[in-house]
């Protein structure tokens, strides 16, 4: 059993102002939004980046950008082992994976539960 790559990414161009991103983080009702530029996944914004390098260091959310608070974001390719996600997972302490294509552009991601649940069945 192949784990699914789940098509509904939200993301948002690097120069997205963070009020914007905090939009997008509220009405799609998630944690984090992937950051893109030129087309490739560069980033990640959380909610905790945005209080604690925007909101409580007294910056404008109307000015600073995506680019400008967001962390590395370790990936996967389509064609790497889904081990390869778990450990990504399991290192950075996060619930989902990005999957991008051989030119960095993010394609989905992949659930820590449903990889589990994959390498679980390779083991039986």
């Amino acid at each position: 059993m192949e784990p699914k790559i789940h098509k509904d990414v939200i993301k948002c161009e690097s120069i997205t102002t963070i009020k914007d991103v905090a939009k997008l983080i509220r009405d799609n009702k998630v944690r984090h939004i992937y950051v893109e530029e030129n087309g490739k996944l560069v980033g990640v914004v959380g909610g905790i980046d945005i209080n604690n390098k925007v909101v409580a260091e007294g910056k404008d959310p109307k000015v600073i950008k995506a680019k400008d608070i967001m962390n590395n974001v370790e990936f996967v390719t389509k064609d790497q082992k889904i081990e390869y996600a778990y450990a990504i997972m399991r290192n950075f302490n996060t619930f989902t994976c990005p999957v991008v294509d051989d030119n960095k552009k993010l394609i989905g991601y992949y659930k820590f539960a449903e990889i589990c649940e994959a390498i679980n069945e390779k083991i039986k």
